[in-house]
């Protein structure tokens, strides 16, 4: 059964009549970037379709245990010296998607805490699935491991990792090594991951 997530009469109709023993939560607006241009989308799928959740399961469902799933991105931007990042870090986010995720959070821990609902809340990092679509981290490598892959059947290790440098918009000198082209490709990716966590 499918109900949009915005619509608290279809929420709360799905779960009277499905009445779950567990909830995970993961519907909502996904992209950090475009929540920039889109911040009512952003807030109304995470914020509003969230209240939803913990108040339909409540009515219907009392007993089932609700699994929400945040974002990382709640913590903002987060300096190489304070990693590996700590649950205690105090939220700083910086997108209108990641106050709505922070929103969306501190909305289900007040279900926990004050009608005592078994909520979980997380603040995943990025996870990936059938049907994710490009402009996420891991469609967007696997993108360009197919590529690599194709390459690697019709030619060198120098014009594979050249033609992979290209495809990320490297510049590479005509004497180039297969591993000068490496160490620029895991600098650009690595400046990638960097910019998308930004985001």
């Amino acid at each position: 059964a499918l109900a949009d997530v915005r619509e608290a009469g279809a929420m709360a109709a799905l779960f009277a009549r499905h009445r779950p023993a567990a909830v995970v939560h993961l519907a909502g607006f996904p992209w950090p970037g475009r929540s920039v241009e889109q911040p009512r989308a952003a807030l109304e799928a995470n914020v509003l379709g969230t209240l939803g959740v913990p108040g339909s399961v409540r009515r219907s469902a009392p007993d089932a245990r609700v699994l929400l799933v945040g974002s990382a991105d709640e913590y903002g931007d987060v300096p190489a010296a304070d990693l590996p990042l700590r649950e205690d870090r105090p939220l700083a986010p910086r997108t209108p998607y990641a106050v709505s995720k922070s929103a969306a959070t501190a909305l289900g821990l007040a279900y926990q805490r004050s009608l005592g609902m078994a909520v979980l809340a997380t603040r995943s990092f990025n996870h990936t699935g059938p049907g994710q679509p490009r402009g996420f981290v891991c469609p967007d490598f696997a993108d360009r491991a197919v590529v690599l892959v194709d390459l690697a059947s019709a030619r060198g290790a120098d014009e594979i990792c050249g033609a992979v440098a290209e495809s990320l918009g490297i510049p590479l000198t005509a004497g180039q090594t297969a591993r000068d082209a490496v160490v620029q490709i895991e600098r650009a990716i690595r400046l990638e991951l960097h910019q998308q966590q930004v985001l």
